[in-house]
């Protein structure tokens, strides 16, 4: 297949995926299982990190904060919680043999390297329009309360170890891991076993889902910008599937993270504008193949498989058993289904396992 920027099309996705029922919960099972480990560790290591982020941000005490402590905190905090979704995908990945860089949009792509460069930063320039106009309107507007990291961020000097714990925590490291777990390795799972459509709204879904700190206070500011995040993870996932390479989403992202006073943040806002109104045939096809590939059946079906799945872990909690048991049993049995159900990458016969 070709790729182009102007007339988009599915590249990353399996010629042949397993749409049955049993591939279906399996992936779902899977997918759940590396992001509640991936969770699970992230408290565990904000435990056993020590002094933690927010004891070097000041958060309880209103101290200033030590900028290079939080970075040093929240770089091993990643180590912790990403290390124990690694473990785990490649241990499934292994039993299912999805072992090639171009099952997780890794390999080299026929756009070309300056054309995924564009693409990402067109990509990021949109993605951040909704958040930036969001950021804007609340200098002007009491749209709700800021979240606690926000407070601190604008209440202290952004110097360069501000901007080392940006890097760190925002614009660089976090976006690269961010979209091999949720692109590289989520999507493509999901892509498996659901049409692209399907398995990019569950994935979007599922990482907005853990940014559940804009939806504490309850108000119009933290509601208005988990839309933005649900916008951005579409955004960064069509352009994943279309490009079949995750380098576009891991730029975007990073552009979006930029943290900026309101000044460049307005020139964000208006580079954004200005690059649909540049692009407006092009964006406008992506926006197509958005709502075709969406709306599909197959996306009911996803809906459906995951509402049973759902209510199958409600009637399990409603037993009260041990997570330890409930986890090792969904672990046994990712493990049981990966060994008889292997990936549908493989299918393709382009890759030596095949």
């Amino acid at each position: 297949m070709s790729a182009s920027l102007s007339r988009p099309e599915i590249l990353y996705a399996p010629s042949d995926p397993a749409l049955g029922l049993a591939s279906k919960f399996l992936a779902l099972v899977e997918v759940v299982l590396v992001v509640v480990a991936s969770v699970a560790a992230a408290v565990i290591a904000q435990r056993l990190v020590s002094p933690g982020l927010g004891e070097t941000l000041g958060l309880a005490t209103g101290a200033a904060p030590d900028y290079l402590a939080s970075s040093l905190a929240i770089g091993q905090q990643f180590v912790l919680q990403y290390g124990a979704a690694l473990a785990l995908v490649l241990l499934f990945s292994a039993l299912r043999r999805r072992t090639a860089p171009r099952h997780y949009a890794l390999a080299a792509c026929p756009m070309g390297m300056m054309r995924l460069i564009a693409l990402g930063v067109i990509t990021g320039l949109i993605a951040s329009i909704p958040t930036q106009a969001i950021f804007l309107a609340k200098e002007t507007w009491p749209l709700g309360k800021d979240t606690v990291l926000w407070t601190v961020m604008e209440s202290n000097p952004w110097d360069w170890t501000f901007w080392v714990f940006a890097a760190t925590g925002s614009f660089l490291l976090v976006p690269i891991i961010e979209e091999l777990m949720w692109r590289s390795y989520v999507l493509g799972r999901l892509v498996e076993a659901f049409r692209p459509g399907a398995a990019l709204v569950l994935s979007s879904l599922i990482f907005a889902g853990l940014h559940f700190q804009y939806l504490v206070n309850g108000d119009f500011l933290g509601y208005a910008t988990m839309a933005g995040v649900i916008i951005a993870a579409l955004l960064f996932g069509l352009v994943t599937l279309t490009s079949g390479s995750v380098l576009p989403a891991i730029i975007a992202h990073m552009i979006l993270n930029i943290p900026m006073t309101m000044e460049f943040g307005a020139g964000r806002l208006a580079l954004g504008l200005a690059t649909i109104a540049v692009f407006a045939i092009p964006v406008g096809r992506y926006a197509v193949l958005l709502g075709k590939i969406v709306f599909q059946p197959d996306t009911l079906i996803m809906a459906c498989c995951v509402i049973a799945l759902g209510v199958v872990g409600y009637v399990i909690a409603s037993q009260h058993p041990s997570p330890v048991i409930v986890a090792a049993g969904a672990f046994a049995a990712t493990v049981i289904g990966a060994l008889f159900l292997k990936s549908s990458w493989i299918k393709d016969g382009r890759d030596p396992a095949a």
